[in-house]
């Protein structure tokens, strides 16, 4: 599935600043809100870096089997902070992440804190935005071009019925032609 419908899917900007981290020595983890079964495997072969190193939700497993029994901490939102403090048990240089349940995880670092396309959208409990609270923060926030190829199959929207995501065209879209931040 990844090699036929993602293979070359990943946003170059974030696999040259891998890649360049890789080349200087800095030990990656990669932390998702997602189930590790999913991206373990690829992420490490595409990343070149150890498939301990993928943190995302954990589940029991029990004779070969995954339970939906889940381990704690869960990486989503706060979460995300606590299994970098449980798991790689070290405080980051740099933290990236591209939605508001990355803010806690953003925060935790003691040097750059970056966010891709953050969203501009004030949820019903909250009083601004990611994109605000970033560059109130000074995160480095960077806009990269989020479209799918047209005809993209969409695989997990017709499959299971997951909505897309939205789409952010910089070239078309004037206020992400530039960083917010300082």
């Amino acid at each position: 599935m990844f090699k036929k419908y993602y293979a070359n899917k990943i946003f170059e900007p974030m696999c040259e600043l891998i890649n360049l981290l890789n080349k200087n020595n800095f030990e990656i983890w990669i932390v998702t809100a997602s189930p590790e079964g999913m991206y373990q495997q690829f992420i490490s072969v595409e990343f070149q870096i150890p498939i301990t190193h993928i943190i995302g939700v954990k589940s029991v497993i029990r004779n070969g089997i995954i339970t939906d029994d889940i381990v704690i901490p869960v990486p989503q939102d706060h979460g995300k902070k606590e299994a970098i403090e449980t798991f790689v048990q070290d405080v980051p240089l740099l933290v990236a992440g591209n939605s508001r349940g990355d803010k806690e995880m953003i925060e935790f670092s003691r040097g750059l804190k970056m966010i891709v396309n953050p969203d501009e959208h004030i949820a019903h409990d909250q009083t601004e935005s990611i994109a605000d609270y970033a560059k109130r923060n000074d995160w480095l926030i960077v806009r990269i071009k989020d479209v799918p190829e047209p005809g993209f199959p969409a695989v997990s929207s017709k499959e299971f019925g997951i909505r897309l995501n939205k789409t952010r065209d910089v070239r078309k879209n004037p206020k992400f032609q530039k960083t917010n931040s300082k």
